[in-house]
């Protein structure tokens, strides 16, 4: 085994003095890189997880606001709906009002005009029988050749429409 040592040029001082230098070595890396490292990569983990747990709490705040906000807009439609049907109901009510107002007006029309007409039937029918009456006056006052003053001329008008039953 020395004849392989030594065909390898093997030299235990040599060996014993790498052997403490990659020591050395290995604890500075270990102390100066390795740590801080290892520091800043779990740093860097629990800085993810953090972000990890605050974008699943934004979920399920982004989650509740948009529930709140379908529930806002279905009552915003019910309520929609309510006012649609509460004009309707209303625009139904002044309609029907509206007609029956027009229907009281055109039955006071009706019944003024049926009025008027009856006040002026009733005047040309005293009209034409004071007319009529007149024509029968002088016909009778020729026929008996005398002349029939003011008032018996209107008492013999009022009793001859009396008689016919034209005048109430």
């Amino acid at each position: 085994m020395n004849a392989v040592l030594e065909a390898l040029s093997f030299d235990g001082v040599t060996f014993v003095l790498m052997t403490v230098n990659i020591a050395v070595v290995l604890f500075v890396v270990y102390r100066f890189l390795f740590r801080p490292v290892s520091a800043l990569l779990e740093a860097r983990e629990e800085k993810i997880g953090e972000s990890l747990l605050s974008a699943a709490n934004a979920r399920k705040q982004a989650r509740t606001y948009e529930l709140m906000y379908q529930e806002r807009m279905n009552n915003a439609r019910y309520q929609a709906r309510e006012i649609i049907e509460q004009a309707r109901t209303m625009g139904e009510g002044m309609k029907k009002e509206i007609l029956e107002d027009a229907g009281k007006q055109a039955r006071i029309i009706v019944e003024g005009a049926a009025r008027e007409i009856e006040q002026e039937k009733i005047r040309a029918y005293r009209e034409i029988s004071g007319d009529f009456a007149t024509m029968v006056t002088e016909a009778a006052s020729r026929v008996l050749r005398r002349e029939i003053r003011p008032e018996e001329h209107q008492q013999l008008i009022d009793e001859f429409l009396q008689e016919t039953g034209r005048i109430h």
